[in-house]
């Protein structure tokens, strides 16, 4: 029951034998047309003593992915041939691993700092990695991050954790390179991993993560601190879309607001990057004449990212109209 990806053989010779022969012979797994190999033993070979790790003069070649029985004869100058040993369920593999995909468990969508990211590599059998680690380097902008993961054994797939820090910055989050940094990463054969990232199966055709730590910023907002409207419209700049927002006023003096704090969710074309000039919300409040406000305007975008509060004070709300009160 071994798993090799070599035909080097050992045995030992109670004494020196005039002929001898070690044959390979298929018993399952991918077909081996020259079965049996027959392979007779030649010169220091036959030679009594201990034979460890040696690779025959005449050695055969078999096919990765076969299962062989492998029996060792042996016959002295007398004619006396020694009981065949026979050892099955040998499985030949020079097949190295590959990657076959990089993907996440993470759900898809906008990532911010300080988020953990699953990053899964799998491959196309088990692998175990022994001594030093596995490197993953993720495209991040300025900076690219690193996943290091140090334990795989006998398994198939391998996972780490990005960490999202400060200053990251991905439209579609994507593996640059998978390293061995020390160490092997070898099948059971003993085969090192190939850790080339085929084509169409790297985190980025998988999966749909955005890193985002830059918060959106709100500029150029009306209605300006002291001013004095007889409307609702509003004015304000997103430096991106935004995935929530909204603009509240809240009643400071005047004229009582029972419905204080007015908090209005952006909506629809309200949440696009640029600019919004003098425009009627969808979510429109309901203020009272005579009543002074602090206008605040919020917003986070889809990672999460929180703009600072641009709040406009002093603003009253006004729309009694002037009357004559005597003519003289």
């Amino acid at each position: 029951y071994a798993t090799v990806n070599h035909t080097k053989v050992s045995y030992t010779l109670s004494e020196t034998v005039v002929s001898s022969s070690v044959t390979w012979t298929w018993t399952s797994g991918a077909t081996d047309p020259g079965s049996p190999h027959v392979q007779a033993l030649t010169g220091t070979e036959l030679s009594s003593g201990s034979h460890t790790d040696i690779i025959l003069t005449n050695n055969p070649t078999l096919v990765s992915g076969a299962m062989y029985t492998v029996s060792f004869d042996a016959t002295d100058a007398a004619g006396n041939a020694a009981t065949t040993v026979s050892n099955t369920n040998i499985t030949y593999n020079t097949q190295q691993p590959v990657i076959t995909s990089i993907t996440s468990s993470t759900t898809d969508g906008s990532y911010k700092a300080g988020d953990l990211i699953n990053v899964t590599v799998n491959f196309d059998k088990s692998v175990t990695l022994t001594g030093g680690v596995l490197e993953i380097t993720l495209e991040t902008g300025t900076t690219d991050r690193v996943v290091t993961i140090s334990t795989i054994s006998g398994s198939t797939s391998a996972s780490g954790t990005y960490t999202v820090q400060a200053g990251d910055m991905s439209p579609d989050l994507t593996v640059l390179s998978v390293t061995l940094n020390g160490g092997t990463l070898r099948d059971g054969s003993g085969n090192d991993a190939d850790l080339t990232i085929p084509s169409g199966q790297n985190l980025g055709d998988n999966k749909n993560l955005v890193i985002d730590t830059e918060a959106p910023v709100i500029t150029s907002t009306a209605p300006a601190s002291n001013a004095t409207v007889n409307h609702t419209k509003v004015s304000y700049t997103l430096s991106e879309t935004v995935a929530s927002g909204s603009v509240t006023w809240t009643w400071t003096s005047g004229a009582t607001d029972p419905g204080s704090p007015h908090v209005q969710s952006l909506t629809g074309t309200e949440l696009s990057s640029g600019s919004h000039s003098d425009i009627i919300l969808t979510n429109n409040p309901t203020l009272v004449s005579g009543a002074v406000y602090t206008v605040s305007f919020d917003a986070a975008d889809a990672a999460g990212n929180a703009a600072t509060t641009v709040a406009n004070t002093n603003i009253t709300y006004n729309t009694q109209q002037p009357v004559i009160t005597s003519i003289t």
